[in-house]
Parts: structure tokens; C-alpha cells; sequence
């Protein structure tokens, strides 16, 4: 009895050991229709920025694989980008970010738009390389129309009139 006792014991201590010590491996997990990003510890990661490699299986379903921005991508299969994890935990998805001082926009799968015009209820933004929105400053584009976004990244309305233009040309 007490050998089967002192077996219990140590299979218990030995369980309780493993169990305490899991290692957890980083990557985005699906929860319902949430994406949430798990650090190596088992942690959430929340309000950060996490830069994954982004493919399209055959079925049309995403995957995300983590690493640097620097990803060497197979053209039209996969693509390099920044995901937001809000401060629950949730990927961030066709919505304003503000990190810090600075505004991003992410699309609707969550990716940080960059380099672009952007129209939300007929009010134009860009956004530039790094996806940050302009504020207060101009913007130029292909065709060599410049346009100057104001303190809220709004495009001010007297962008593009022919005194507005002289005094930036002159």
C-alpha cells in the first residue's frame, strides 16, 4: 500500500513538474472568428505591432507565419506585413490605430495600409510608406497634383486652388 502510495506521489510530482514547464511556440491563433497573437510565454501580446509573412492557401484561407519585415516573398503568393494587436488581444481589423502620436490604418483582414490615398466618408488621407498617416503637411501625386492634409490627416479643402498652388510652386 504505501509503495503504490509513494508511485502516486511521484506521478503526481513528475505530472505537475511537466505541466508547469510547457514550452508554447509564438504564432497567431484563431479564436472564433478573432485572431489573437501568442507570444512564447503562452502571453497575449497586446497593443504592439506584430510583423508576419502572409500566404494564401489553395482553398483561399490566410496563414500567418511570424518573422522579420524582410521576408523573401514568392511573387503572388505571399506578402510581408504589419498586423496591430489591440489592448484585448484582438488582431485589429478595417480601423484606425493610433500608436503613440501616430495613425495607421489597418484593412479589413487587419494588414497596415501603406503608401496610399485613402477615402473614408468622402475625406481623403494618405498614408506613406511606413502605412503612417500624413498630418500637416503635402502630398503629391503621380500626376503632380499636391494636396495638403491637415492637422487630422484630412485633405483640406483649399488643396488644389490656384493661389494654394502658387504659393507652394513659387
Amino acid at each position: 500500500m504505501r509503495k503504490n502510495m509513494f508511485k502516486v506521489m511521484a506521478l503526481s510530482l513528475a505530472m505537475a513538474t511537466l505541466s508547469s514547464t510547457a514550452a508554447f511556440a509564438a504564432g497567431w491563433g484563431k479564436v472564433g472568428s478573432e485572431w489573437y497573437y501568442y507570444q512564447e510565454d503562452g502571453t497575449v501580446a497586446r497593443n504592439t505591432w506584430i510583423n508576419t509573412l502572409v500566404s494564401n492557401d489553395e482553398s483561399g484561407e490566410l496563414s500567418y507565419q511570424v518573422g522579420s519585415k524582410d521576408f523573401v516573398t514568392e511573387e503572388g503568393k505571399s506578402i510581408a506585413a504589419s498586423y496591430w494587436v489591440q489592448g484585448n488581444g484582438v488582431m485589429a481589423t478595417g480601423c484606425w490605430v493610433a500608436d503613440g502620436d501616430t495613425w495607421y490604418r489597418v484593412d479589413n483582414k487587419g494588414m497596415i495600409m501603406k503608401d496610399q490615398v485613402y477615402t473614408e466618408n468622402k475625406d481623403m488621407y494618405y498614408l506613406d510608406a511606413d502605412g503612417k498617416m500624413l498630418t500637416n503637411g503635402w502630398y503629391q501625386n503621380e500626376e503632380g497634383k499636391w494636396y495638403y492634409m491637415g492637422e487630422d490627416g484630412k485633405q483640406s479643402r483649399m488643396a488644389g486652388r490656384p493661389s494654394t498652388m502658387q504659393s507652394i510652386t513659387s
